[in-house]
């Protein structure tokens, strides 16, 4: 089960008005064909209430909310997310490292790959550049260092952060994590564990698409 959090977005307001689509929509409508009049607000929304008085809106007007609204990035602005390489945590001794084996290394490296990539082909997030911060990922233990990484995702301009982490259990892969942090709050989002059927590509690849479908990918920032 895919434990979540609220958190809100000042974006939901300019994604729910309806107007905003239909101000841009007639904006360009006008301009094309050469109008350069006063654009009627009454015209662009459907079905007044009865009894309200909607009065004409100059272009300066709806050029200007055109403005606000692109400013505020757009009806389906991705998330800047920055998702950290995943650790592997020794339930005998809690350390976590990024993989004491170097098929392990590759292993966790490739799981926070295809993560990404996933959250990309969703067109919900875009992955933040973590070059300039990886010498401090590395050198921190993520998974326990009570929300570092958000410190470092506000470094690179992320508003969401996301670390993963592989249990294991005598010295067998058991269970890969992920938790889903908000930057700006530090507070937890989403965080789920599922269990690595097999220590094998195809059940770590397995484990990763399961995490991105059932806790990362359903988060709606929009409506928190």
């Amino acid at each position: 089960m895919c434990t979540k959090r609220m958190r809100h977005s000042t974006r939901a307001f300019l994604f729910q008005a309806g107007f905003w689509r239909r101000s841009v929509s007639l904006l360009l409508r006008y301009a094309h064909a050469g109008n350069h009049g006063a654009i009627l607000l009454r015209s662009a929304i459907a079905a007044p209430k009865l009894g309200v008085h909607i009065r004409p809106m100059p272009i300066f007007s709806t050029a200007l909310a055109l403005f606000l609204f692109l400013a505020a990035g757009g009806l389906s602005a991705a998330e800047r997310v920055a998702v950290f390489d995943f650790e592997m945590i020794d339930a005998n001794s809690d350390a976590a490292s990024l993989g004491s084996r170097p098929e392990e290394a590759q292993r966790l490296k490739a799981a926070a790959t295809r993560l990404r990539e996933a959250l990309v082909r969703s067109g919900k997030f875009e992955m933040a550049d973590l070059t300039p911060v990886e010498p401090s990922a590395r050198a921190f233990s993520l998974s326990a260092c009570n929300g570092c990484d958000g410190a470092l995702a506000r470094k690179v301009d992320a508003v969401i952060s996301i670390t993963g982490s592989v249990q294991k259990v005598q010295d067998v892969p058991r269970a890969m994590a992920v938790f889903v942090r908000d930057v700006e709050t530090g507070k937890l989002l989403a965080s789920k564990s599922v269990d690595i059927r097999e220590d094998t590509d195809d059940a770590w690849k397995g484990a990763v698409d399961e995490l991105a479908a059932t806790c990362v990918l359903p988060l709606n920032f929009e409506d928190n």
